[in-house]
């Protein structure tokens, strides 16, 4: 009933954003990809009509209708996000619902969007979007999708060069619930500050490790995952016992740590893929393995963690090791973590065909 209404609305009035907000929220809620990204392209392109911007009232009215809107259920619904933020919801949803080459574009014009606002000085428009360095990794993460690795280590190249001398020689880490605890305002707002710029660029080097992976550079893939590797080590937790197996995505610092976890899975990984290309088993067999127990969902981890196993000759453990990994389910990119934080497949495959067919040779024997 919603949606008829706010089509009616649009009937009335093609130019009315409040209903084509609220129509993709639904389809959001409704979990319709398609139509919420037709509605967030449709959104966008009537944002950016001038009509849309100039004021609804002449100044010689006496009196506003916003005097009649006041209350805050009203102003919510009649809340419409800005153009650019608009254009970044459509960008990542194009991503995380496989339409890699129309977010790549979008995610293009919203840098470019941003750079020509930074010109002119209106950057405190969008202070809705994502801090840059983020925007810069999600791009990049999109252009690593679209098999451009180049432009990939061009954008990773611009978070490191920013954040990379701003990340402090340790970073120390408190359980949330003694937080409260001998710490000053000033220093936990350094401290997560700290955090926050090792995350993104150690998140730049993951990427680029994946980027000559990509590129079947193995030498260079190991390099620049163990960059990554050697930035995350940095972090330090006060409390033993902290941080717990699984960070929670509800608790405060929880995005933070889950982040931290799956880059400290991926790029081992990344390296412990990287070596088993180079036939270093035993180093890549250590890394898998290392990968496995900070990320124990990890598919491609899983998958050549047997693989190395079955070179040396561990067949069983091999066999274990793939039955496990297939025991979990291989979902695509969730929408609650940042796209560059998730398994991209940009590196070698393993035939999961020949992995069956080695299992059932071990079965007979």
């Amino acid at each position: 009933m919603a949606l008829l209404c706010y089509r009616k609305a649009l009937e009335t009035d093609p130019r009315c954003v409040c209903a084509l907000y609220q129509s993709m929220l639904i389809y959001r809620q409704l979990e319709n990809s398609h139509a919420e990204i037709q509605a967030l392209r449709l959104l966008h392109s009537t944002l950016l009509l001038p009509s849309t911007t100039e004021p609804a009232v002449a100044p010689s009215h006496p009196l506003s209708p916003s005097l009649f809107l006041c209350s805050q259920s009203l102003s919510r619904l009649i809340s419409v996000p800005s153009a650019l933020s608009v254009l970044h919801s459509l960008a990542l949803k194009c991503v995380i619902h496989g339409r890699v080459s129309e977010g790549v574009e979008y995610y293009l014009d919203l840098l470019a969007a941003i750079h020509s606002e930074d010109q002119h000085g209106a950057h405190a428009t969008v202070s809705t979007l994502p801090k840059l360095p983020k925007l810069y990794l999600e791009a990049g993460a999109a252009l690593l999708m679209a098999r451009r690795p180049a432009d990939c280590m061009a954008l990773c190249d611009e978070v490191i060069s920013t954040t990379l001398d701003l990340v402090p020689d340790k970073v120390l880490l408190e359980d949330p619930e003694d937080r409260f605890v001998a710490r000053s305002r000033g220093v936990k707002e350094e401290a997560e500050s700290g955090l926050e710029w090792l995350l993104w660029a150690a998140a730049a080097y993951l990427l680029q490790g994946h980027c000559y992976s990509q590129l079947k550079d193995w030498q260079q893939a190991v390099t620049f995952y163990t960059r990554c590797v050697n930035l995350l080590v940095k972090v330090h937790y006060k409390n033993r016992g902290f941080p717990p197996q699984v960070p929670s995505l509800d608790k405060e610092q929880g995005i933070d740590l889950c982040v931290l976890q799956r880059l400290k899975g991926l790029s081992l990984a990344g390296r412990g893929i990287s070596f088993a290309q180079i036939d270093r088993l035993r180093e890549a067999l250590r890394d898998l393995q290392l990968s496995l127990q900070a990320l124990p969902e990890g598919v491609n981890a899983g998958q050549w963690c047997g693989e190395v196993l079955w070179k040396l000759n561990r067949k069983q453990e091999a066999a274990a090791c793939w039955e496990n990994t297939w025991s979990h389910s291989i979902t695509s990119l969730a929408e609650g973590l940042p796209v560059y934080t998730q398994e991209l497949q940009s590196g070698p495959m393993l035939d999961s065909t020949e992995l069956h067919r080695k299992l059932q040779e071990l079965g007979s024997i």
